[in-house]
């Protein structure tokens, strides 16, 4: 939290005092109104808002936040807790298992409290034994398709080593669809997934798994640095000649920016887009040094701050992969 800013808990409060009753959309035009020198993330204030209610049958995923708002489940909306007056043993059978159904479209979300970590580093084994017990079982009919990972640290580095974010995609993907089954527990289901990390007041990773077959809802960023399609054979390793050869000669040269904006579309729908440790993407990745800073063999990748990938996009040919770039 910035010094002299209030905790998302307490401007909730603020704002339901004000309102009377209110849903979670007019929860937070009143903050981000009121709040107009501090970056609103809707997402985050919309899990908080669950997180401070006492009945809301997600809001156990939310186990740091202060209960103080009673869930009116009729009308949606949310007010402050009145012992008094509100009753709400009712909730008391309800499954602490079920995903929380999003407002916004049929997709289901849920928050993993903790510290994320990277593929193969020392706290990989201890975080996945977090994401295990936190992620529920799959146990709905969502017809996934795609994946929201929002990863939250309140250190963007850890011992002086800033996180990559297709790195931290790994042990998600690994508990999340190989342990617990979504995706009928089988990477290559993935059609496409947006990762970012964010700077946040706690440390956690939001997890949103959707039934559309892509995500309408773009990512601003302000100067787009490279963009084009590469139909030649995508790269194997991190050293491909063809494909680094390709990257140099259509790019004006490195951007000294550390906030990058990076997607990547693929043409072909049989991609293993899961394969995120070992395979095309992570290949990709590696060979934009010449874009995104870095040398042959150590890309400074940990400045992609969101990485956004679909496969079986209509508008390319099949064995082509269009490469998107932008200061964000």
């Amino acid at each position: 939290m910035i010094k002299g800013n209030k905790t998302h808990a307490q401007m909730i409060k603020e704002a339901v005092e004000y309102l009377g009753s209110a849903k979670p959309k007019a929860i937070i035009k009143w903050i981000s109104e009121k709040y107009t020198n501090i970056q609103i993330n809707k997402k985050s204030f919309r899990t908080d808002i669950i997180g401070c209610s006492v009945n809301h049958s997600s809001s156990h995923h939310f186990p740091s936040m202060p209960e103080f708002l009673y869930f009116d489940k009729q009308t949606k909306t949310y007010q402050l807790y009145d012992p008094k007056k509100h009753n709400i043993s009712e909730s008391s059978n309800e499954d602490f298992n079920e995903p929380l159904k999003s407002e916004i479209d049929n997709s289901i979300s849920f928050y993993v409290k903790g510290k994320s970590a990277t593929f193969a580093t020392k706290r990989e084994k201890e975080w996945k034994e977090n994401l295990g017990n936190q992620i529920p079982d799959y146990n709905t009919n969502c017809y996934e398709k795609g994946l929201i990972i929002d990863f939250h640290f309140t250190a963007m580095e850890v011992n002086g080593h800033p996180f990559d974010v297709d790195n931290l995609c790994e042990p998600v993907f690994s508990v999340l669809i190989n342990k617990k089954g979504w995706f009928k527990g089988a990477r290559p289901n993935l059609q496409w997934f947006r990762a970012s990390k964010i700077k946040n007041i706690r440390d956690g990773c939001e997890i949103l798994i959707s039934n559309q077959s892509e995500l309408k809802n773009s990512v601003k960023y302000k100067k787009v640095l490279f963009d084009r399609i590469f139909d030649g054979n995508l790269p194997k390793n991190a050293t491909d000649n063809d494909f680094i050869s390709w990257v140099k000669n259509n790019s004006s040269g490195r951007n000294y920016s550390n906030h990058f904006y990076l997607k990547i579309e693929f043409g072909n729908k049989d991609v293993n887009l899961g394969d995120i440790a070992t395979g095309k993407i992570k290949s990709i990745i590696d060979c934009l040094f010449p874009v995104i800073g870095g040398k042959e063999k150590s890309p400074e990748d940990w400045k992609v701050y969101v990485l956004d990938v679909r496969k079986g996009v209509e508008t390319l040919p099949e064995d082509a992969v269009r490469i998107f770039v932008a200061e964000s």
